[in-house]
C-alpha cells in the first residue's frame, strides 16, 4: 500500500532526532573552528605587530645611531621636513597593489650619508605594512614589498652613495 504525502512528510523534530549524532558532531566542529580561529588570530596579532616596548627600543636604537653619525661629523643634507616627505613617498610607493621600485630607488638615492638615511628611517617610524594591519619600520616595509633582487638594488644604491647602513 502506498504512503500518503502526509505519512511521508516528517516533522523537523523527527529529522533532528534521526540526525542527532551528526548534528552534535557538526556543532562541535563549528565550535572548535570558532575557538581555534579566535585563538590563532590573537597569536598572529601578537607576532606581527611590534609592542610599544619594541617600538621604543627601535626608536632609541635609531636615535643612538644618529648620534654616532653626528659625532663622526655627519650633517643633515636637507631640512627635517624633507625626510618626512620622503618617508610618505616611500609609503605611497609601496601602498596598494604593485610597488613602484624606481621611486623607492630614487628616493633612497637622495640620502647622501648615513645620517640622512637614519633620519629618513626615523621619519618613516612604524607604519602599516599591509591591509591586514601589520605594522613595521622602513626596513620591514621594504622587505615586505621587494624581492631579494630589488633589496640588493636598494643596498647597492646605498653602497654607491657611500652609506654603510644596509637593509
Amino acid at each position: 500500500m502506498a504512503k500518503t504525502a502526509r505519512e511521508k512528510a516528517r516533522t523537523a523534530g523527527e529529522i533532528i532526532e534521526d540526525n542527532r549524532e551528526a548534528l552534535t558532531y557538526l556543532a562541535l566542529i563549528v565550535g572548535a573552528f570558532y575557538f581555534f580561529n579566535k585563538a590563532f588570530k590573537s597569536v598572529v596579532e601578537a607576532l606581527k605587530n611590534p609592542t610599544k616596548k619594541q617600538e621604543e627600543e627601535y626608536t632609541n636604537a635609531i636615535q643612538e645611531d644618529k648620534s654616532k653619525a653626528e659625532k663622526q661629523g655627519q650633517k643633515l643634507s636637507y631640512k627635517p621636513a624633507q625626510y618626512e616627505t620622503w618617508a610618505n613617498t616611500l609609503e605611497d610607493a609601496m601602498k596598494g597593489p604593485g610597488t613602484d621600485e624606481k621611486l623607492i630607488y630614487k628616493t633612497i638615492a637622495f640620502c647622501r650619508n648615513d645620517l640622512d638615511l637614519l633620519t629618513l628611517i626615523d621619519a618613516y617610524g612604524i607604519r602599516p605594512l599591509n591591509v591586514w594591519g601589520t605594522r613595521g619600520n622602513l626596513g620591514q616595509a621594504l622587505r615586505d614589498d621587494l624581492d631579494s633582487s630589488e633589496m640588493n638594488t636598494v643596498n647597492k644604491v646605498l653602497e654607491i652613495r657611500g652609506i654603510k647602513y644596509r637593509f
